[in-house]
């Protein structure tokens, strides 16, 4: 067994065939995860959204969550006081809630 990859399989395949636009010994690494760029993504390209879809009269419109809490989540985050966490999800109850039960009621 070559590396961490097996000889056979789907990855085999791929870095097979991208050999020459990988970086020599890539299949040799250690397998390793990696983080998605969920802060960078909310106070950069998404953060109109986030404003947006999470502004106090968005969420009082909806009647589901307190504007004030959510208001605070988004703000403690943006400030770089708290973690993306909370209103990612919340972004993301809320975008389901449009593509899910909007079209619904």
């Amino acid at each position: 067994m070559r590396g961490t990859y097996r000889e056979t399989g789907v990855k085999r395949v791929l870095i097979d065939a991208g050999r020459d636009l990988l970086p020599p010994g890539i299949d040799e690494q250690v397998k390793r995860g990696f983080s998605m760029p969920f802060a960078a993504w909310l106070q950069g390209p998404l953060r109109g959204v986030l404003l947006d879809r999470l502004s106090p009269a968005t969420v009082q419109r909806r009647g589901v969550f307190r504007p004030q809490v959510v208001e605070w989540h988004v703000r403690e985050f943006l400030s770089g006081r708290s973690s993306w966490v909370f209103p990612w999800l919340l972004l993301m109850i809320e975008l389901w809630w449009c593509e899910v039960l909007e079209d619904k009621a």
